[in-house]
């Protein structure tokens, strides 16, 4: 009986070794064949006109027609998406005004000229497939229990939303840029040149470019699952873009991958921010008598030491309270920047107003923006005023102006980042680099406003965003594409 036993163990040990086996070498033969797509791909210079033509789109504000155009018609011919939506966010101009997230310092005639492009790659009926993409049923007579194997395949692969922005910032003084031509889309010891390159139409390219890669390399067009993707704009002035498709109803996922400047690294959190002014307020007096005055550029001085020991304290409460190691390598985790000053009116008097602008971060899973909002709130109705007598004689004035972005959380164990970052290691041969994004992005919209788990994943050079001679590295785009399309196998099934 024993014996009996041994052998059922032992065969039941076989069965399951060589199951194994045969969906290693299977995952392994589907890596191969996305790799050499990819690298042919990549071997060849021309396969790169269509970023390049992508980079060349002066897409600053107002200007994003003509690209969105050519993103929608790329989408519905070259990656056959079933769906290609394009609107203005004019004509959501009742919807987009009543909703607490929506920000913007255009006005709806300006947003007018600046379409959003969602595409939507529909599921196939879980079949074979034709060469053609036509969905082939088979097996009509296949029994009961057929069909619920069929159906837990099924459930067992997931939606994806792919997000992009193509909206760049103003390119400074061009004659400093390579050929003096901020879109030149230059390609130069491996480097592809001009702004948006790294933020962020580069990672947009390779997310479509995963797409792609999967769709030739198997002769397929639909995937199991649904795959979602956003080309928006207004992501540098405050997130409208994504906002008004989430409103739309294009924000729910199982996952979304937002292919920002993440230098490779993998980002499932990323902080807010929020932009405020504070006007501090004095008295005037002639220079010569300085003494009967109070200046408001002195008494901006203090605001700005106590504005610096609430970043000092929000450190301490991401590092010591909240223990998230994902900003343990970031200096700052959280910063409140003040990025303008203006006082006073003329040399010889004692100002009496000076203004400070400035950008606040937001802790993901820890607070909202209007949470944010009251911290500074508090420091300024009531830890300046016990600091400072004055500021209750004259009290400072808060005001939250222009942009604000949410905080975007995703667990650390999420099954997504976990298949991502297996697909990282298949390619790169190393672990990925798994930390929060030192600064706000559009994921943390489909986070809160449509519960879809978001994670930042770029080929795109941090701190080469909105410099002069921004570029992308080439290499960074393939291997990006690569990872993003073993990932989308195994999540979204082919």
């Amino acid at each position: 009986m024993k014996y009996i036993q041994t052998i059922g163990i032992t065969i039941i040990f076989l069965i399951i070794s060589l199951f194994a086996c045969f969906t290693l070498s299977s995952q392994q033969d589907t890596a191969t064949k996305i790799k050499n797509y990819l690298q042919e791909h990549k071997s060849n210079i021309k396969n790169l006109e269509t970023f390049q033509r992508w980079i060349r789109y002066p897409s600053l504000p107002e200007q994003e027609y003509d690209m969105q155009m050519d993103i929608a018609n790329y989408l519905k011919n070259d990656l056959h998406f079933n769906t290609v939506d394009v609107w203005t966010m004019d004509q959501m101009k009742d919807v987009l005004e009543g909703n607490s997230f929506f920000n913007s310092p255009r006005n709806f005639t300006s947003l007018a000229k600046s379409p959003i492009v969602v595409g939507i790659l529909e599921p196939q009926s879980f079949s074979d497939s034709n060469e053609n993409g036509q969905h082939i049923i088979t097996n009509l007579d296949a029994s009961q229990q057929q069909q619920e194997v069929d159906s837990k395949k099924r459930n067992s692969y997931k939606s994806l939303l792919i997000n992009g922005h193509i909206d760049v910032v103003p390119v400074g003084d061009e004659k400093k840029w390579k050929n003096a031509n901020a879109f030149s889309g230059h390609i130069e010891d491996g480097k592809i040149y001009g702004r948006g390159t790294t933020d962020m139409k580069g990672g947009l390219y390779a997310g479509l470019l995963a797409i792609e890669a999967i769709q030739k390399s198997f002769g397929i067009k639909n995937f199991k699952s649904k795959i979602i993707v956003h080309s928006v704009v207004e992501e540098e002035s405050g997130g409208a873009g994504t906002v008004s498709a989430v409103l739309k109803g294009y924000g729910k996922a199982d996952a979304g991958i937002f292919p920002e400047p993440s230098n490779m690294k993998i980002f499932p959190q990323q902080q807010g921010s929020l932009w405020f002014r504070i006007s501090v307020f004095g008295k005037s007096a002639h220079g010569a008598s300085r003494y009967d005055g109070i200046s408001s550029i002195e008494k901006t001085e203090i605001v700005l030491q106590t504005i610096r020991e609430l970043e000092s304290d929000r450190t301490r409460i991401v590092r010591e309270v909240l223990k998230n190691k994902l900003f343990e390598n970031i200096t700052i985790p959280v910063p409140i920047n003040v990025g303008r000053i203006e006082g006073g009116e003329w040399p010889s008097t004692v100002p009496e107003k000076t203004i400070i602008e400035g950008r606040f971060g937001v802790i993901p899973n820890h607070e909202s923006v209007e949470s944010a909002k009251q911290v500074l709130e508090y420091l300024i109705n009531t830890t300046l005023p016990e600091k400072d007598p004055h500021f209750k004689e004259y009290p400072l004035k808060l005001e939250f102006i222009g942009a604000s972005w949410v905080p975007g959380f995703t667990p650390l164990d999420h099954e997504f980042v976990r298949k991502l970052s297996n697909s990282f290691e298949k390619v790169m041969g190393e672990g990925p680099i798994i930390a929060a994004a030192p600064w706000a992005t559009d994921g943390g919209y489909v986070n809160m406003m449509a519960g879809t788990p978001a994670v930042v994943f770029g080929p795109g050079v941090t701190h080469m965003a909105h410099q002069t001679d921004e570029y992308v590295p080439i290499e960074n785009i393939y291997k990006c594409a690569e990872i993003i399309a073993n990932t989308i196998i195994e999540w979204c099934g082919i």
